[in-house]
């Protein structure tokens, strides 16, 4: 465990005193392993991302983005290449700027990974820190863009004189205006953010809030993932978008790292997630390198379990869920759609929308 915390509060913030108490990994452990990108790990770090510029994490709602970021903090601190190339940060320490959940939600994450009060991370907490809440109040008589430059200063005014190399803005919204109707106002926000960044001389990691329409369909979660990303991509190098196995209807989820021109080459990587059966791993990113093309299969273990009777689509999702071959309801909405029509004839569904099977394919291996 480390002496002294690094929260960052406002002189006499009666909210900033103290820190949660946390502590190393050991190399032993299997969190230690995933954490810092596993088999992926470089004892030569290669810093992808460079100081004095913008790099962008978007997500479906709840898709990790902080999650992965910590990975890479880790990876960083560690002196080890993460598995996201994109997420390599440059040299310096850390200052995470967090503005929509308080220092203990935070500290949960951190705490896994053995980063809370780590010496070289260093905490600005909106909702902990009053001086800062403050700052986000609306005034009347200022306009928006001004009010996002206090912000802005009062940051840098709590970094001077600490060596840092990558700040992480979580959430990026808080230092923009622009939204997807207004393009000048995109580019506006893009451009302070990118020269406040070459002010300071380091890399500003901005991580996007996700529009949240619906969690049960798949078409609005693209959109919801893309009008975020959208939303804050203007003077961004790196762009980091996550996708979850939900989404892709795998069993991996990707992620994708676009480089800006000249930093890199395009790449994506195909992730799991860890779940509850996982122990150490929950909630964790880990490169995926098990089977590609599972669909056909699962969607074929999903049939076996529908009755040969006739049943609603309510009836299917207690049935995917039960049987673990469908867990949730947009996957069997998507199972129930690919198996009555596309390449597959499987089921019909009549007037009154119940669902009969018209076809038993072979079981898999006979």
């Amino acid at each position: 465990m480390w002496d002294s915390p690094t929260f960052i509060p406002a002189p006499g913030d009666e909210l900033g005193e103290g820190a949660v108490a946390g502590g190393n990994v050991p190399a032993t452990s299997p969190l230690h392993h995933v954490a810092t990108g596993g088999q992926n790990a470089h004892p030569e770090p290669v810093h992808a991302l460079r100081r004095q510029t913008l790099t962008l994490v978007n997500s479906g709602p709840a898709g990790g983005k902080s999650t992965l970021i910590a990975q890479a903090v880790k990876a960083h601190f560690e002196g080890k290449n993460f598995f996201i190339k994109g997420l390599n940060l440059p040299d310096g320490d850390v200052c995470w700027v967090q503005t929509d959940r308080q220092k203990a939600t935070l500290d949960i994450p951190l705490k896994a990974m053995g980063l809370a009060n780590h010496p070289r991370l260093h905490i600005l907490n909106f909702v902990d820190d009053t001086e800062l809440h403050q700052l986000t109040i609306p005034q009347p008589k200022q306009s928006e863009p001004a009010q996002i430059a206090r912000l802005r200063n009062a940051v840098s005014e709590r970094i001077e004189g600490l060596n840092i190399g990558t700040l992480i803005l979580d959430l990026y919204d808080d230092f923009q205006t622009g939204d997807t109707k207004n393009g000048k106002k995109m580019a506006f926000d893009g451009r302070c953010n990118l020269r406040w960044c070459m002010k300071m001389d380091l890399a500003i990691v901005g991580v996007n809030y996700s529009f949240k329409q619906t969690g049960q369909n798949a078409a609005k979660r693209l959109q919801d993932r893309s009008a975020g990303n959208l939303k804050g991509q203007a003077s961004a190098s790196w762009k980091i978008t996550l996708v979850d196995a939900e989404e892709l209807g795998e069993a991996y989820g990707i992620v994708e790292a676009k480089p800006g021109p000249g930093e890199g080459t395009p790449e994506t990587i195909q992730v799991r997630r860890g779940t509850q059966d996982d122990g150490d791993y929950v909630g964790l990113f880990s490169a995926y390198d098990g089977p590609l093309n599972q669909a056909e299969e699962r969607l074929e273990k999903f049939y076996q379990a529908l009755p040969e009777v006739q049943f609603t689509t309510h009836e299917a999702v207690v049935i995917g869920d039960h049987t673990k071959t469908a867990p949730t309801r947009i996957t069997v909405n998507r199972y129930l759609k690919d198996l009555s029509d596309g390449k597959h004839t499987w089921l019909t569904r009549s007037s009154r929308g119940v669902w009969r099977k018209s076809w038993i394919p072979p079981v898999s291996g006979h």
